[in-house]
Order: structure tokens, then sequence, then C-alpha cells
């Protein structure tokens, strides 16, 4: 599942912006990142693999060009009862 329309990140921004998520909006909630994977940049993006809150994976992207994000769910944390698989 993609979402790109007017996504938003929430990141910390030193020296240029969008240098490391911090949290994101995901089907309506504010989703905390709590770890950053892997980062990688390409020619027109800055691209992150982060850990959220809740245990599931996103691909965050943020392309220069368009100064505009790309958020893709990669992993779906899974729960039976209180137990997270």
């Amino acid at each position: 599942m993609t979402f790109n329309e007017a996504a938003q990140v929430e990141c910390y921004s030193g020296y240029v912006y969008a240098q490391r998520p911090r949290a994101f909006v995901w089907e309506g909630k504010r989703i905390p990142v709590l770890s950053v994977e892997a980062e990688w940049r390409t020619p027109e993006e800055r691209n992150f693999r982060v850990l959220a809150e809740g245990g599931s994976v996103y691909h965050l992207a943020y392309t220069d060009e368009a100064a505009s994000w790309i958020i893709d769910l990669i992993a779906s944390a899974c729960f039976i009862g209180d137990t997270q698989f």
C-alpha cells in the first residue's frame, strides 16, 4: 500500500531538510518512528526504511524536485492477543 497524497512526515533537519524522519501520518494517525533501519540516497530522493511504533516497517522517500514525501508500508506487524509476531 502506498500513500503519497500530501503525505506528512515530521523530520529532523539540520544542514539540509529531511535528514531523519521522526514521525509520519498514516491512514489519519500520527505514527512515531522508533528507529531508522536503513537510509540511502538516489539522485532524486532521500530514502529511509523505518521501524514504526506498533512494529510495522515503512519506506519513506523524500523527493527533492517535488518537495514531497511518499510512504509505503513494507511489513505490517501481526498481533494475536497481546503477542506480536
